[in-house]
């Protein structure tokens, strides 16, 4: 039940019998999705916030016996609007352990069902509740162009009906993964052809002008029925529509027919296979992102691969092998002879100058002992060089 639902009004009229006009009512209502607000009458409001965890709602009212008052905020559900509600400075953090637990948990989870996975590039932002005539609408990419191509193919006998509650999150510019086809389109919903002839009248008659606006709609800018496809009265129509919405589609075309339909399911096609092979064959990405994408996944799949591959034996032979290169390195290192590293064999581009006295000569540290490697003044340097002579490990030079 929604902030605007008949259903409001009714209960309000019952309490309003039974506990009189001056009675404070707030409803917390839900269900469309959407902000909404409505004073109903001095003494009662209706109120929804938002969506999908997006928006806080905060309601509050004050009243006596001859007034009441009524207060509402939508709280964004960001993390810079919750530190200033909660009168908290920018540079403290508001993550708890829990939250970040989850967060991890999430981004693992999606790793391993490989919804991380690139599958195109979104040439731009597409908003769920831009009306279909915008050209950053969600809902109009999908009935404008995507169902025309990947269901229709391009024919103009095909007419897809289906309500604007399906899809539920915009899809942002840049890199799309599966994770945002489902984000876009959870229910992946099955498609169903209802039947393959139905006229152009009969279809009007039974679901009105298509695309018109309605107050009963999701979101105020969407109509509650999109339709893809242009209807002619006296064009003969394959119709489509989802598997939420079977039911209604064809009971509403079965009266305006006057025939019985059995709609039939389309093998292999949903919502989101609609989204996934439209964007792979026509979001392609630059191919400098599509090479990365594919070395990182050839690596990883070689690393998997060769991990996979090993066998106890194998187990046993890389670790002895890897033993033995350690130790003889080790030993390499450890018996270096004594060396003493000439005067040209290391240039200094940059050189400090503040390590001169006015003669020239490279200066004596105050405190050899506190330098890895002692500064040389054997003998007058010329410009532009520091000379090191390597101690030995006794730390002598």
């Amino acid at each position: 039940m929604d902030a605007f639902d008949p259903l409001v009004t009714v209960l309000l009229d019952k309490i309003r019998s039974i506990c009189g006009p001056n009675m404070p009512v707030q409803f917390i209502t839900g269900h469309s999705h959407a902000r909404k607000f409505q004073q109903l009458d001095p003494f009662s409001t209706s109120f929804e916030a938002g969506r999908y965890l997006d928006t806080i709602g905060f309601a509050s009212l004050s009243f006596n016996a001859t007034s009441a008052s009524f207060d509402h905020i939508f709280i964004d559900a960001d993390i810079a609007v919750m530190k200033d509600m909660l009168d908290m400075p920018e540079s403290e953090s508001i993550e708890t352990k829990l939250g970040r637990d989850l967060t991890e948990l999430i981004v693992s989870t999606q790793d391993k069902l490989g919804l991380n996975q690139v599958i195109g590039c979104s040439p731009m932002t597409y908003y769920v509740t831009n009306s279909l005539n915008e050209p950053d609408s969600l809902w109009g990419l999908y009935v404008n162009t995507i169902v025309p191509r990947q269901l229709f193919k391009g024919s103009d006998s095909k007419i897809l009906i289906q309500n604007t509650g399906a899809f539920r999150y915009d899809l942002f510019e840049g890199n799309t993964t599966l994770n945002d086809i489902v984000t876009v389109s959870p229910y992946n919903d099955t498609l169903y052809m209802i039947s393959e002839e139905v006229n152009g009248s009969d279809f009007l008659r039974a679901f009105g002008e298509p695309n018109a606006i309605d107050d009963n709609a999701y979101v105020a800018t969407l109509p509650q029925l999109v339709v893809s496809g242009s209807i002619v009265k006296d064009k003969v129509y394959k119709v489509y529509t989802v598997e939420f919405d079977v039911g209604f589609v064809s009971s509403r075309l079965s009266l305006a027919t006057g025939r019985v339909l059995n709609p039939l399911k389309v093998d292999g096609q949903t919502t989101g296979t609609l989204w996934l092979n439209f964007i792979k064959d026509h979001w392609t990405c630059s191919e400098e992102v599509e090479k990365q994408d594919a070395s990182e996944g050839n690596s990883w799949k070689k690393f998997t691969d060769f991990i996979g591959s090993f066998t106890p034996v194998k187990m046993i032979a890389f670790i002895m092998t890897f033993i033995v290169i350690v130790f003889f390195g080790w030993m390499f290192l450890c018996r270096q002879t004594r060396q003493r590293v000439s005067a040209d064999d290391y240039e200094v581009e940059s050189y400090d100058h503040s390590y001169d006295d006015d003669s020239g000569i490279l200066s004596q540290s105050e405190d050899e002992n506190s330098s890895v490697f002692p500064i040389s003044t054997n003998g007058t340097p010329k410009a532009n060089r520091l000379y090191h002579s390597i101690p030995d490990e006794n730390g002598i030079v």
